[in-house]
């Protein structure tokens, strides 16, 4: 993978504490965030990763002198307004926060509502338009924590003028499932009904589909469910039509797919499984699943999984090792596609990330599917995982092999890379190099 931006390093952050963060779903947007400052980047074309705010956790701290501590960070984009969702927990207390952050006017609100302490998942769904029970013309999100014993709270999020609130709160257990919900995603039904799909990935392995009405009494019920392959560690899904999902589950070092079919007679029918490697011994952990919705690139359905070496506390100990010699792979991004009526996932893509920066996450972007992979340091460009339009999926070529044969400084590499990612992912020379082979 080519070096689209460098990023500077955390102010006033030590090397050895950790980061994460990760891609806005919208816009250009990066952000990381330590466990006491978050800070957003806008992803411009000349400057590349250029710092756009920071938030710390002294400021957030009203009327409290309880130290809080930042655990997890999502971007959601409402009402054409993008916004920086932050969970945050009192620590003497054992009470949590949610607050919006908008990085452009710097305003933060505290979201009106109680929220669990200590969830083992946290999901915020992309903007969903107020539907059915509702005259109102404004966006939401679903948020969705996932609990111990197999339940999960979910409660629809508004930002307006008067502040941030969290309303129809309703939780629900799964009777047969007492384990922690391990992630969960929540995405709108494709039929447009208005209602929400909240797909569940369990410790014990299992896989679960509820559905939610955000506007029909916060009302939840179980859709469906599949025995797994092992403990869930990621889970993704997407839109193959109208009566039909994908949804994917990332493990120690394989993803499984599984159909969803709505309707009368619902159904979660596992298709396949497959195994993400390494070019070392080190093992994997797949942490991050994307599913590129079939509708929108016109092709077939496209699963890309991000692993970080070290699936276990022994190997993350060989892979910093190994991370600290040159050329050494930090991840891997394998893709492939999805054919729910043959059962199959044909292998398309497989990219290193060498590097001893510490991977945070992974966006796959614009028609052509071009890879994004950011590190605590440096933003990275991929290969495209499929050309062409309305063909079969190919490898494409990176424009990033062909800077490299060149001197080019990092914030032009980043302004090229940036007007790629405007053109879907693929430059007028790209297209010349293809067709020179």
């Amino acid at each position: 993978m080519d070096i689209g931006a460098d990023i500077a390093q955390l102010p006033g952050v030590d090397r050895s504490e950790p980061v994460s963060g990760g891609l806005g779903d919208s816009g250009n947007l990066l952000y990381r965030h330590t466990s006491t400052l978050l800070e957003v980047r806008s992803l411009g074309a000349l400057s590349g990763a250029e710092a756009l705010a920071t938030l710390s956790t002294t400021q957030l701290q009203v009327n409290t002198v309880e130290d809080l501590e930042i655990v997890l960070v999502q971007q959601v984009t409402l009402n054409r307004t993008a916004y920086l969702v932050i969970f945050a927990r009192e620590q003497l207390s054992e009470t949590a926060r949610l607050y919006t952050f908008e990085p452009f006017t710097l305003g933060v609100h505290r979201v009106a509502a109680t929220v669990p302490y200590r969830p083992s998942a946290l999901h915020v769904s992309a903007a969903m338009a107020a539907g059915r029970g509702s005259s109102c013309e404004w966006e939401f999100a679903v948020v969705c924590f996932g609990l111990d014993q197999g339940r999960v709270l979910l409660g629809n999020l508004t930002v307006d003028a008067d502040g941030s609130q969290l309303t129809g709160i309703t939780k629900f257990a799964m009777d047969a499932h007492r384990c922690a919900v391990a992630d969960v995603r929540v995405v709108a039904r494709p039929d447009g009904s208005g209602r929400v799909l909240a797909l569940l990935g369990m410790a014990s392995g299992s896989v679960a589909a509820a559905e939610y009405e955000p506007f029909g009494g916060g009302r939840v019920s179980l859709v469906a469910t599949a025995a797994g392959k092992g403990p869930v560690a990621c889970i993704a899904a997407a839109a193959v039509d109208e009566a039909r999902l994908v949804v994917c589950t990332g493990h120690a070092a394989s993803v499984a797919a599984y159909s969803l079919e709505l309707g009368a007679h619902a159904a979660l029918t596992h298709v396949a499984t497959q195994t993400v490697r390494s070019d070392d011994d080190g093992g994997v952990e797949v942490r991050d699943i994307q599913i590129i919705d079939a509708r929108e690139t016109a092709s077939a359905v496209v699963v890309a999984a991000l692993a970080t070496s070290g699936g276990s506390e022994r190997g993350a100990r060989r892979a910093r090792a190994a991370a600290a010699e040159p050329g050494a792979v930090a991840a891997v991004v394998s893709a492939w596609t999805y054919d729910a009526a043959a059962g199959a996932m044909d292998a398309v893509s497989r990219q290193a990330t060498r590097g001893a920066d510490a991977v945070l996450a992974m966006r796959v972007s614009g028609r052509a599917l071009q890879v994004e992979v950011v590190t605590a340091r440096r933003l990275l460009l991929g290969d495209a995982l499929a050309g062409g339009s309305g063909g079969e999926p190919s490898r494409a070529r990176a424009g990033g092999e062909w800077l490299d044969g060149f001197a080019y400084p990092p914030q032009v590499r980043g302004a090229v890379g940036e007007q790629r990612r405007r053109m879907d992912g693929e430059l007028f020379v790209d297209l010349l190099l293809r067709a020179g082979g």
